[in-house]
């Protein structure tokens, strides 16, 4: 689909419907922080699962977002996040993490960031290398959430290990 020239929107009511259904598609970045609140990420979650044929991962993921007792952004990535992350290691599906750290969408990359965070498989280390590439991401969403989706698990491994200087330069380093 080709990309509508657009305005930054100052209002998700001012956002054009072509231009919703492309965010909510996946085939758009929201430049903004109005157009990032206006996308259904529930809705997005199923577009792009059909997309790249892993429905048989929707129902259990949508089940995570459903218990959640606050729903907003940050909560649906992080149990989408958290979904995605049990499903691949139950499928043994490594394909899926570089699909969505690849993808166009600035909301999808974001769930890449959860899975990564998330992952108490890796060491801090292995998560702040492996977000690198999202903190040099072109767009504010991208950067915002993967420091959000990667702080609280990195403060609490810096204050669990407080008197070792290593892991005091690296906080700094990261701060």
């Amino acid at each position: 689909m080709e990309e509508i020239k657009r305005k930054n929107s100052k209002s998700i009511k001012d956002i054009p419907k072509e231009i919703l259904d492309q965010l909510n598609n996946g085939e758009l970045e929201s430049p903004n922080l109005v157009e990032w609140f206006a996308v259904d990420q529930k809705k997005m979650f199923q577009n792009i699962l059909a997309k790249i044929n892993r429905n048989d991962y929707l129902e259990s993921i949508l089940a995570y977002i459903e218990a959640l007792e606050k729903q907003n952004v940050n909560t649906v990535n992080d149990a989408i996040g958290l979904g995605i992350l049990k499903k691949t290691i139950k499928q043994n599906d490594s394909e899926l993490l570089r699909i969505i750290s690849k993808h166009k969408s600035d909301s999808v990359k974001s769930w890449a960031t959860y899975v990564i965070a998330i992952n108490s498989g890796l060491k801090i280390r292995e998560k702040l290398e492996q977000l690198t590439i999202f903190s040099a991401n072109k767009y504010f969403g991208v950067k915002e959430i993967c420091w959000l989706a990667v702080r609280k698990r990195a403060m609490r491994t810096f204050e669990k290990n407080r008197n070792n200087k290593k892991m005091l330069n690296f906080a700094v380093l990261c701060c």
